[in-house]
């Protein structure tokens, strides 16, 4: 199946398809998912600061114990989808994602 050069370009699938993905879609994609990432990142950091002037003045760990236990989850899944993206090149095979077994995909 040959191609044609347009402002899209085309993903291959897993089943064997492929889907034509617009270059404003994979932007917006790709801009949501380093937002996401600096978003996490902004706000362990903003936390982090927090706490510490915290336990600084009170000597109390129990902040610093939310700030691990609470928000090294969002940072972790932040990092891993954007390592996963990179490693394979900006297909991370999300959940809306067609793996083409649900049929044909257009074309």
């Amino acid at each position: 199946m040959s191609v044609s050069e347009t402002a899209a370009g085309t993903e291959q699938l897993r089943g064997g398809g492929e889907r034509t993905v617009s270059t404003v879609t994979a932007f917006v994609a790709r801009l949501l998912r380093e937002l996401l990432l600096l978003g996490a990142l902004a706000g362990w950091l903003l936390l982090w600061g927090v706490t510490a002037a915290l336990n600084y003045r009170q000597g109390d760990l129990i902040g610093l114990g939310l700030v691990v236990g609470v928000l090294i989850r969002p940072v972790v899944a932040g990092y891993l989808w954007h390592l996963a993206a990179t490693v394979t090149d900006d297909t991370v095979n999300l959940p809306w994602h067609s793996t083409g077994a649900d049929g044909a995909t257009p074309s």
